[in-house]
């Protein structure tokens, strides 16, 4: 396995995603028109199709005015998006909760547990010896939440106030005992009976639940960062569940679950396919460290997977044709990738970038998909263009839209550049962005929106020049809006919320 600079892993914090496919001729779904995924023979992926591109919303503009808040409940952390089929949406909250709720009031409809011990079915005998490993590693976990808890914040500051050189030292002595505590956690799996059920280490400002549901118009299926996917109706009966495996990181994953014909395809340490119907693992193929998600296309009935490293895979049977085609430095062994590729007619926009870490190069790429199996599977992607930038990192997925491409950098700059030549159009400070931008650039009807980490939201006018429509704040949240006509739905870190527009009183104030 290839290594990652220690900053930049500890940086890294997560993006969501989602993904569905057919409806199963059986299910009655009184799917709302309004959503323009909602066709069951589409599959619902995060950001609508994937690309992000919401042309029928109508959304409020803003967010704080009281009369635009339809609803708002309280839930525990989380920084996925909700899905929405019917008149319900599915979110998650930690460390391993499936939450339905109704769409129109916010009534929370049912949660379901997916711990380790309620899945195992074990023994009174060897359930008490699971729950002393369990209670030695929670010991682990709580001092391992604390100073994950203290690196994040001090990320923060020292973004806000550019003070690396006094804060650095300080984030390094709190990283290198997060890194004993795993140590002491690795010793604790080797020695313990009944290693399964000790929780893989997580960043706290990532968690377990960066994983967005996804729907087959039949079922619900989820993955945490357990290494736990399951399967649910929509009355919260569990069909199935299986453990995969642990992350290959102590940091906590946000690669969504992605739905190919009859298997589900997910990422912890490697690429796995499970069928759909029962769990049952199908294939599996070896993967160097991501954060990145993937996506999927088909080119002449085949299904292919374009990975988070920009990898490619054969969905059918798991065979790698290319690995790390942008977003790996041989050289130095840097991950280069946070985010999420994305389809647009007929071409795949790239974002790669390694937060402060030396060798490696933040920059957008573009990759033409070839009409022919044959040539795809040989020679690979074809790559148009790539543009180089002055940005750290991207935790935010571009949008690619009416001739452009969108992306937003953790620096939180707007950058805006020819889909066909990868020339920039403009580039734009987010003025009154105080924190990194995880949220992926969006389009929400007649704007693209965007937003910070500490709550800010932009709308802004598509085009070749900044002009923005409105902003206002909310809560803080890293999740990317559910735009659905005029209704909007926002994962917080504090709950989830419903807007609606009702009036709109927009506020282009700000400060610094």
């Amino acid at each position: 396995m290839k290594t990652l600079s220690i900053l930049t892993l500890a940086v890294v914090l997560a993006t969501l995603s989602l993904a569905c496919e057919s409806a199963d001729e059986t299910a009655t779904l009184n799917l709302n028109e309004s959503l323009e995924t909602a066709n069951p023979s589409t599959p619902i992926l995060w950001r609508n199709q994937g690309d992000g591109v919401y042309e029928a919303a109508n959304p409020a503009m803003d967010w704080a005015a009281p009369e635009n808040t339809r609803w708002s409940i309280p839930l525990a952390t989380s920084n996925a998006s909700p899905i929405k089929i019917g008149d319900r949406l599915y979110c998650t909250e930690e460390p391993s909760t499936l939450v339905c709720v109704s769409a129109d009031t916010g009534e929370v409809l049912w949660k379901r547990e997916n711990d380790y011990l309620s899945l195992l079915g074990l023994s009174d005998e060897a359930m008490r010896a699971a729950k002393e490993t369990i209670a030695r590693s929670d010991l682990i976990r709580k001092k391992a939440d604390r100073l994950s808890y203290d690196m994040n914040r001090i990320e923060i500051r020292a973004n806000r106030t550019n003070d690396w050189d006094r804060l650095g030292p300080i984030y390094m002595e709190k990283f290198y005992a997060f890194e004993a505590l795993k140590e002491e956690k690795k010793a604790l799996q080797e020695s313990s009976p009944h290693s399964e059920v000790i929780m893989p280490t997580a960043q706290i400002g990532n968690g377990y639940t960066s994983y967005v549901p996804t729907s087959d118009g039949s079922r619900v299926y989820a993955c945490f960062g357990t290494g736990i996917v399951v399967a649910y109706d929509f009355e919260g009966n569990r069909v199935w569940h299986t453990n995969v495996g642990h992350p290959d990181h102590g940091y906590g994953g946000s690669t969504f679950p992605v739905l190919v014909d009859d298997t589900i395809v997910v990422r912890f340490s490697d690429y796995v396919a499970l069928d759909k119907r029962t769990g049952e693992i199908l294939w599996r193929t070896p993967s160097n460290l991501t954060f990145g998600s993937f996506i999927a296309f088909e080119v002449e009935n085949e299904h292919y997977l374009f990975t988070g490293r920009g990898g490619l895979i054969r969905a059918r049977d798991g065979l790698q044709l290319k690995e790390d085609l942008v977003a790996f430095d041989p050289e130095t062994g840097f991950l280069e990738a946070f985010n999420s590729p994305v389809l647009r007619d007929g071409m795949i926009y790239f974002t790669q970038g390694a937060h402060e870490a030396p060798g490696t190069e933040t920059a957008v790429s573009a990759f033409k998909v070839p009409t022919s199996k044959y040539e795809l599977e040989i020679y690979g992607l074809d790559r148009l263009w790539k543009t180089k930038l002055d940005e750290t990192s991207f935790f935010s997925s571009p949008l690619a839209y009416d001739g452009l491409v969108y992306v937003a950098g953790r620096d939180r700059v707007l950058t805006v550049l020819e889909a066909d030549t990868g020339s920039i159009v403009y580039q734009q400070k987010l003025k009154g962005a105080r924190d990194p931008i995880f949220s992926s650039v969006t389009l929400a009807g007649e704007s693209v929106f965007l937003a910070s980490e500490d709550g800010l939201a932009l709308f802004i006018e598509p085009g070749r020049e900044y002009k923005e429509r409105a902003r206002s704040r909310a809560s803080l949240f890293r999740s990317t809006p559910l735009f659905d006509g005029e209704r909007t739905y926002v994962r917080t870190w504090e709950g989830l919320m419903s807007l609606e527009k009702v009036e709109q009183s927009v506020n282009f104030a700000y400060s610094e």
